[in-house]
């Protein structure tokens, strides 16, 4: 039977969801892709060195090991209407810290503590929600909040370096704090863990109503049986994904946190530089919207390697880059990788959606989490010491690109397409 809270809708109540879902994930990972701009004028005010501006970022995501699971288990025991407001109010609580800081210590405690943890909430509720709403249409649901990962760029990097122009990094970062406050009503207002919380089926089904007026306690997939983290953990594949998402996040994250710097240093000024990584945000968000249906099409393995080799071609462009006469390789490098990561992001999760859905895909995929957390610590800081010691990012930009040809090149062995329908072997 029906709720009341669908009973009068034109659609699907999972595109609620995916709304919501969206704005969680846009607000989340702009914390993430805009710390290149509060680090440049972080390390500038406050004279730290490139690898000692990192840390506070880097241990945010060494946090991860712990927040991550946490946060799948909170996930899949208390639902989205309460793991939002608190990632939320947590973040909102970080960010207002961080603005007060003058030492590192204080810099690291705030932001890879409160931050991470609230992050950590808001990137699994809106991620983890999508396999349990939709199966038929995943990938397009999927593409759709994985756009997040863009909209933040294109809408944020302009305006929070004007305002770090204007008022300083840490006015700026109350002004962003205020932004993800917002999330909390919406989630109390509108979010629901399950089809059966509102008596629909994924997709919309509605066949299964036909005979019965209660929903079952399981949700119809097409997808392998459910598994247990237990048994997860004993597989090729679950391996395979924590060393892709590790060389992944190491490779992402030099390029997130240091792009900035290496524009700066090379004689870009700060607000064109901006206005050139918001414009990437477009190609990502093109890349997004494209990648996961193409993926249903033609294969998780094929599109996320095709993503790799294109963001490869654009670090390329950049880590060459000499100054401002060279503009034409800065819009390269934003058409480049902005359509390979933007391929790339929706698969990181509709990957391990496809080898693990189930009841306790929260905690599965939490736990793959981890090879990501300490790429998401060392890629930064090494990158930064890099730079502090031969006072040039060549070398930091190489590692990235190599670690992204080795993560581009696990999805073979995760091998997505064989598992869709069956359950992985154990390994032992």
């Amino acid at each position: 039977m029906q709720s009341a809270i669908t009973r009068f809708l034109p659609f699907y109540y999972g595109w609620v969801i995916v709304g919501i879902s969206l704005l969680g994930l846009t607000l989340a990972w702009s914390v993430r892709v805009t710390f290149t701009l509060f680090y440049v004028a972080m390390v500038e005010d406050l004279g730290w060195s490139y690898a000692s501006g990192t840390l506070g970022y880097s241990f945010s995501w060494l946090a991860l090991i712990i927040f991550s699971p946490l946060s799948g288990y909170l996930f899949d025991r208390l639902g989205p209407r309460a793991t939002i407001p608190l990632g939320s109010g947590l973040v909102v609580a970080g960010l207002a810290l961080s603005s007060t800081v003058t030492d590192l210590w204080s810099y690291i405690l705030y932001f890879s503590l409160p931050v991470a943890l609230g992050e950590a909430l808001l990137l699994m509720s809106s991620e983890a929600i999508i396999p349990r709403w939709f199966i038929k249409k995943r990938g397009l649901a999927q593409s759709i909040v994985a756009l997040g990962y863009a909209l933040g760029p294109i809408a944020l990097f302009p305006l929070l370096q004007y305002l770090i122009s204007s008022i300083g990094w840490q006015d700026t970062f109350l002004v962003l704090a205020g932004i993800i406050a917002s999330l909390i009503p919406m989630a109390l207002l509108f979010s629901q863990k399950d089809p059966r919380d509102v008596g629909q089926y994924p997709d919309g089904d509605l066949k299964a109503t036909e005979s019965s007026d209660s929903i079952p306690n399981t949700t119809p997939s097409r997808q392998m049986p459910g598994m247990a983290l237990s048994e997860a953990v004993r597989t090729v594949p679950f391996w395979c994904l924590i060393i892709m998402f590790f060389f992944g996040v190491v490779s992402y994250n030099i390029l997130l946190v240091h792009q900035m710097a290496h524009a700066t240093n090379v004689g870009f000024e700060k607000g064109l530089s901006a206005s050139i990584f918001g414009m990437a945000g477009f190609f990502l968000f093109a890349g997004i919207l494209t990648g996961g249906i193409l993926s249903d099409r033609i294969g998780r393995e094929w599109v996320f390697t095709v993503g790799s080799g294109t963001a490869i071609l654009g670090l390329a462009f950049f880590a060459s880059l000499q100054g401002p006469g060279e503009l034409w390789k800065m819009v390269i490098f934003a058409v480049a990788t902005g359509l390979g990561f933007g391929f790339r992001l929706p698969l990181l999760i509709l990957i391990p959606a496809d080898i693990f859905s189930g009841p306790n895909f929260g905690r599965i995929f939490g736990a793959t989490q981890a090879g990501g957390a300490i790429g998401g610590f060392v890629g930064p800081y090494v990158a930064g010491y890099i730079f502090d010691l031969l006072n040039s990012y060549t070398l930091a930009f190489s590692i990235a690109a190599l670690s992204l040809a080795v993560s581009g090149s696990l999805v073979w062995i995760a091998a997505p397409r064989r598992y869709r329908r069956l359950r992985p072997r154990p390994l032992f």
